[in-house]
């Protein structure tokens, strides 16, 4: 997987999380280190307004992130160290 398939990947799983990579009307999916830098806002932002419960977006993103972390590919793995983290 590439970051730009981990961002694909992202969508399909938590396809809500797409609405926090457009700023300024400028789509920024194409952008992975952007889009991963903003998940930590919208899983912060998911928490505090309470939308949790079972498979809820906090989730599934979560669970992406573990997966991309432990990948031996050092792209995946510096996606989620420097991005996310």
């Amino acid at each position: 997987m590439t970051p730009g398939e981990a961002v694909e990947e992202l969508f399909r799983r938590v396809p809500e999380s797409r609405s926090m990579c457009s700023i300024d009307g400028i789509e920024m999916a194409s952008q992975p280190y952007v889009v991963f830098s903003s998940l930590g806002l919208f899983i912060a932002a998911e928490i505090r307004e309470g939308h949790g419960g079972l498979d809820c977006a906090v989730d599934r993103a979560s669970a992406l992130v573990e997966l991309l972390a432990s990948s031996s590919d050092p792209d995946l793995e510096n996606l989620v160290r420097f991005a996310f983290l």
